[in-house]
């Protein structure tokens, strides 16, 4: 008898383990048949998006098109429109006018159609001077010095030229232009020179100093452009004036950044109270300088 009881527990125990193991295998099916059908709404989400997406860029890509058609087909019908009106105004100018009109409106036409001629002329200054900075500005970007130079004396010619103008704002406007474009280049020229004498091993080691070829060839380049991009502003001197009242202090950009390590190392022993600062020997000046000074 205690055999068969022993038997009956354990296929009991056995019973209740396999029904566990069956309800896990079921729970495990149900988990994996919902992870299934989640992974089947999310790619479906995923294509509808796309969908969407490739959608939104199509309307974009209309939208934009549409619009620049539209802002070109503004600009060629203002450009028609004024080309007529200088045609007309040609024209009128050309006429034989009486010297008696009995209608005033048609001289006032007449003043409105100079305004208009005027006010488009305008813009157009504006909008060469906005073009020419953003070229100077896509020059110098790429290095390509020259380039940015020969645009920006356009923009200097432009601001001379309206000098003798009515148009004060708009000289004033062209002015700041310059003065900041000329600022910019001169500091960034400034620096290149800088580099570019003290590989040359200016002003003590020029004849012991080896540059490469490409050295100079950036030196000369750099050198160039100071000096177009300086000749404009430097006034000659008066030669009508006696010479002791001449003022001899104007010098250029590339002569100031020559002599900067010249002056840095005469200061550096007559201005200060190393030994070299003796007034009683004046001529160690003419010596430091004929020193430090390339033949």
């Amino acid at each position: 008898m205690d055999s068969d009881r022993v038997v009956l527990e354990d296929s009991s125990s056995a019973r209740t383990f396999f029904g566990f193991i069956n309800k896990e295998l079921t729970d495990a099916k149900l988990t994996t048949k919902l992870l299934s059908e989640l992974l089947v709404n999310e790619e479906n989400r995923k294509v509808l998006l796309e969908s969407r997406a490739f959608e939104l860029t199509q309307v974009t890509k209309v939208n934009i098109k549409e619009r620049t058609e539209e802002i070109s087909s503004t600009i060629k019908s203002l450009m028609n429109r004024t080309t007529d009106i200088r045609t007309q105004l040609g024209k009128v100018v050309r006429e034989k006018l009486p010297n008696r009109c009995d209608d005033a409106s048609a001289y006032l036409k007449l003043d409105k159609i100079a305004q208009l001629d005027k006010s488009r002329d305008y813009v157009l200054v504006i909008y060469f001077i906005i073009f020419a900075s953003n070229k100077v500005n896509s020059f110098l970007r790429d290095g390509n010095k020259t380039e940015a130079i020969a645009i920006f004396n356009q923009i200097r010619y432009l601001r001379n030229s309206c000098s003798n103008s009515d148009c004060a704002n708009l000289w004033k406007y062209c002015s700041e232009v310059v003065d900041t474009w000329e600022k910019e280049l001169q500091e960034r020229f400034a620096v290149d020179l800088v580099n570019l004498l003290e590989k040359v091993g200016w002003p003590q080691r020029v004849e012991i100093a080896n540059p490469s070829s490409d050295t100079i060839k950036k030196l000369q380049s750099t050198i160039r452009c100071i000096a177009r991009l300086t000749l404009g502003n430097l006034k000659p001197p008066d030669i009508t004036r006696p010479s002791i009242l001449i003022d001899y202090k104007q010098n250029s950009p590339l002569v100031e950044i020559m002599m900067r390590p010249l002056r840095k190392r005469f200061r550096y022993h007559f201005c200060s109270s190393k030994p070299t600062n003796d007034d009683t020997k004046p001529e160690w000046y003419f010596t430091q300088v004929s020193i430090t000074t390339p033949t």
